[in-house]
């Protein structure tokens, strides 16, 4: 059986760029950053509240099976924690 070996380094080159264009870069990261943390602390808050339900309690007192995983993927969907719930919340910014 052959190993799959993956490269143990990294090449880090430094980019030739002018004053505005790591200008321009940094604010571009510095928004992304702060979208992105805007985001964690949304998602943050619906788990937090998802957590605090009666019904996602009494779910998790259920024996595991497919009845409630699938009620577990209601719960997610009701409260915004789905795979594409963020979409509305980020198109805003």
């Amino acid at each position: 059986m052959a190993e799959s070996k993956t490269p143990s380094y990294v090449l880090t080159l430094r980019l030739a760029t002018e004053v505005h264009q790591e200008h321009k870069l940094f604010k571009r990261f510095e928004l992304a950053r702060n979208i992105y943390n805007a985001c964690l602390g949304e998602l943050y808050k619906r788990y937090l509240t998802l957590k605090q339900s009666k019904r996602y309690k009494s779910v998790c007192r259920m024996e595991k099976g497919k009845q409630r995983n699938q009620m577990f993927s209601e719960l997610n969907k009701e409260f915004g924690l789905a795979e594409y719930s963020l979409h509305k919340f980020v198109k805003a910014m």
